[in-house]
């Protein structure tokens, strides 16, 4: 019997499961049935190691692999994850799932959408102006507004990497301004108290955009 696939018990050392997992995605032995266990207990800790990348990589894993095997039971940890995610990649990923498990899939445009803002802000973008404004435009229009608010949120909360500019993210910025504030406010507050520290200043990149204090959540 190999150990690397073993459950993953309560009082195992979290250097121990941290390497019982890592070692199942080198060896491409993630995403079986009989790993339940350790897919619960990745939820429930956010994948062993705070808010790193390991740890990011690993929660979004065990939510693809519960919507993949339908462990219906695991609905309760995504919806906390959903609500204190820590991080916008693991945010937009619990919303995917529970959106899916209401029957209410994302849709597609908005996807896209928020995607052709993302690239954007990238170095040596291709995104013209004009379909810049569009994508922007649309999302503005869209009649669902908590999934422009978790796309607009991710574009927004990040920079466009080495040689990016602010483009797509200000566009962003400029959507979540439409959306209900206090709302706004509350998830923006409420990432950066629990995002690790790298992302601390882009959380407060889009509050300073919005002219939000977070000394007091209302404003």
């Amino acid at each position: 019997m190999s150990p690397k696939i073993i459950p993953v018990l309560p009082g195992v050392p979290v250097v121990e499961k941290s390497q019982i997992v890592w070692e199942l995605h080198e060896q491409n032995k993630w995403g079986l049935p009989e790993q339940k266990p350790i897919c619960r207990d990745l939820l429930a800790e956010r994948g062993y190691s705070g808010f790193d990348a390991n740890a990011i990589a690993w929660t979004i894993d065990a939510i693809e692999l519960t919507e993949k095997q339908g462990w219906k039971d695991f609905s309760p940890l995504i919806t906390k994850i959903y609500e204190r995610p820590g991080n916008i990649w693991v945010y937009e990923r619990a919303f995917r799932y529970l959106r899916a498990e209401a029957g209410k899939l994302v849709s597609p445009d908005i996807i896209a959408d928020a995607k052709k803002l993302e690239a954007a802000g990238h170095y040596h973008s291709d995104v013209s102006p004009v379909q810049l404004s569009a994508a922007k435009e649309r999302l503005l229009s869209e009649s669902d507004k908590e999934t422009v608010l978790v796309y607009a949120i991710k574009v927004a909360a990040w920079h466009g990497g080495k040689g990016g500019t602010e483009r797509g993210r200000a566009a962003a910025a400029d959507i979540l301004r439409s959306l209900d504030r206090k709302v706004v406010v509350e998830r923006l507050r409420r990432l950066r108290q629990d995002c690790p520290d790298y992302m601390q200043p882009e959380v407060e990149w889009v509050a300073h955009y919005l002219g939000i204090s977070f000394d007091n959540s209302t404003k």
